[in-house]
């Protein structure tokens, strides 16, 4: 399949998988279909210039991402001003769905697991369905090709993990395990923050004539999660104190050009909110997801394409909650939730290259079927993208996409009513779908020292879902007027000798309203660096992030300050095998917000951080 626009610098680590890609318009592979319409940016967390503690922290370092939402370990990410449930999280090209408003980021896996994300910039409901409105992440497990144990600590939190983990070209296992205490705000605020949280990873291939199978499996368990907000220590505290997960699958991948899939997430969690002297609720939520999907690659003529079918059901979606009432004593339980849905879709995609000019384009049809307490209801969108991308010469391309996407409302958003993290809900049983339409343009420059590429785009959101007050403390979910989100991205790396490198990036973003209004999650502009530098034992990188000051901001959140962030890590490989690491993030111990949502707590003081880790030569 035709790639469009492809930097690669490859270098080995411990595992034999650090890989960075830069894709502008057009990606593919036997697991996969086309991405189309995104641009398609690959990451290695071994890449960045301190150790991510979640992979909110990897993500938001991506012109056009940011974190958002209310900190912690449940940091989530948004993509072009979407967040939430707009954008879509991948394990091994499995989905991840939640119940939270905020949507899923992937926060049960250790990022210590993860070898490679694929980060999907623009509307990609074509590639990911319904959800990626925004785009979206894919994150694979880390393929260790050799016995490995990494260990380490960061202060502040007293933070401690640990990695066990071996295998070889056909089989990786790997157990981690990383705990922590509560944080700190450069001002001594207590952050509740604390978890412990532990994963088990199998990852295999098994080839045989005519094709290969290929299988996975994560287990994840989270134990006395402290949900960060700046509700803490009153008038609530919300802890999780269970989360598990047990996601698995297996590919068989043909050389006819057939791929098949097959996978399975079950998971469910607890978590206790009290209301300081009034009452203790505790919700229990759970759901057993699967799926299967089946595709061919083709070629008709100069066309190359692949064509696909997908089902995916959420089953058992259940939320139970009791309320024990401090004063009186008395409790009381409620079935909050109980229901399930299904998605099926097919898509088709193709592309033309021929000379300087390549094309691309797809569809996707999507239905999808919901059945909980406010009865049965379904829903059907046709979702699609097309582009081109020309070549003025070995240095100098362009780019131009349109694409379509769609969100069906959650069963959370139509049928849940009952106690969140961030207090009372009301489902609404009459949302509509949300649709956007989405036209991006691209320069890129590639000199023989790099790259420089800059992204401008807009896109036009309709019958857009919010969480909008209704009384007190509780809220409901409504579709508000239609809104435009429009923006630039600028990334470019110079590599200035064999020894140093320099990466930038920055981002220009503003949403607002048919109403005249901002829109909510809009994140703040910023700039930023990466320098690195390689001689013989040593590697050494830093990082600096300015964010300007954001005041263009919607009735519910808070205006941001300006904010210059620094982090950095030196790697000495002292003996063969043997890598010892020194890091740090939030040098300057700079007082800021990650985002402007009013529930987010203060970001963490100045952290210091070593490990020590041994890859069998």
């Amino acid at each position: 399949m035709l790639s469009a626009l492809m930097v690669n610098a490859a270098s080995a680590d411990d595992s034999g998988d650090a890989e960075r890609m830069l894709v502008l318009g057009r990606t593919g592979g036997t697991a996969s279909l086309a991405a189309g319409s995104s641009s398609l940016l690959r990451l290695d967390p071994e890449d960045a210039p301190a150790p991510v503690q979640n992979i909110g922290q990897l993500l938001g370092r991506v012109p056009g991402l940011a974190v958002t939402g209310e900190g912690g370990l449940f940091q989530v990410y948004s993509v072009r001003g979407l967040s939430g449930q707009r954008v879509r999280t991948l394990i091994e090209d499995v989905p991840l769905w939640s119940e939270r408003a905020a949507g899923n980021a992937a926060s049960f896996i250790d990022p210590l697991l993860v070898g490679s994300v694929d980060v999907f910039r623009g509307p990609a409901s074509t590639y990911l369905g319904s959800g990626a409105m925004g785009g979206g992440a894919s994150l694979g497990l880390r393929q260790f090709r050799r016995d490995t144990a990494e260990f380490g600590y960061w202060t502040g939190s007293d933070e401690r993990f640990g990695l066990l983990a071996g295998g070889g070209e056909d089989l990786s296992f790997a157990a981690s395990l990383r705990v922590r205490n509560d944080g700190e705000t450069p001002d001594g605020r207590r952050i509740n923050d604390h978890f412990r949280q532990g994963n088990l990873s199998l990852k295999g291939k098994q080839a045989f004539d005519g094709g290969q199978w290929q299988y996975y499996f994560l287990a994840a368990e989270g134990r006395d999660i402290g949900r960060a907000n700046n509700d803490f220590p009153t008038p609530r505290q919300v802890n999780q104190t269970e989360d598990q997960h047990y996601l698995g699958g297996a590919r068989l991948i043909l050389d006819s050009g057939d791929t098949f899939k097959l996978y399975a997430h079950p998971n469910s969690n607890d978590r206790d909110t009290l209301t300081v002297g009034k009452r203790i609720n505790t919700v229990s939520a759970s759901a057993h997801d699967a799926g299967a999907e089946w595709s061919h690659a083709f070629a008709l003529g100069d066309v190359e394409g692949r064509g696909g079918l997908e089902y995916f059901t959420r089953r058992s979606v259940e939320v139970d909650e009791c309320e024990l009432d401090l004063r009186t004593r008395r409790r009381s339980c409620v079935d909050s939730l109980d229901g399930k849905s299904e998605q099926w879709a097919g898509l088709v995609d193709g592309s033309w290259h021929a000379g300087a000019l390549s094309l691309d384009g797809g569809l996707r049809f999507t239905l999808e079927t919901q059945n909980a307490g406010f009865g049965s209801d379904s829903d059907q969108a046709w979702t699609g993208f097309a582009g081109a991308v020309y070549e003025f010469n070995e240095s100098w391309r362009a780019n131009v996409h349109v694409g379509t996407g769609f969100r069906f409302p959650s069963l959370t958003e139509k049928g849940f009513s009952g106690t969140t993290a961030r207090g009372g809900v009301v489902g609404n049983p009459d949302l509509e779908s949300e649709h956007l339409l989405s036209t991006e343009l691209g320069l890129t420059w590639l000199p023989s020292w790099g790259y420089v590429n800059a992204q401008v785009f807009r896109e036009k959101i309709r019958d857009y879902i919010e969480r909008v007050p209704l009384s007190g403390n509780i809220r409901t979910y409504r579709n508000l007027s239609d809104g435009v989100i429009s923006g630039l991205e600028l990334a470019g790396s110079w590599e200035m000798t064999p020894s140093w490198r320099l990466d930038w990036q920055g981002q220009h973003l503003r949403g607002e309203g048919d109403d005249g209004e901002d829109l909510a999650e809009i994140p703040a502009d910023r700039v930023g660096m990466d320098i690195g530098y390689t001689a013989g034992d040593w590697d050494a990188s830093l990082g600096v992030i300015h964010r300007f000051e954001k005041s263009d901001i919607a009735a519910t959140e808070r205006v941001l300050g300006a904010a210059n962030l620094l982090e950095a890590r030196v790697d000495w490989r002292a003996f063969p095998g043997w890598t010892f690491s020194l890091f740090g993030k939030n040098l300057g111990d700079s007082s800021y917000y990650n985002s402007a949502d009013v529930a987010e707590v203060q970001a963490e003081e100045r952290r210091i951080g070593l490990s020590l880790r041994y890859a069998m030569p």
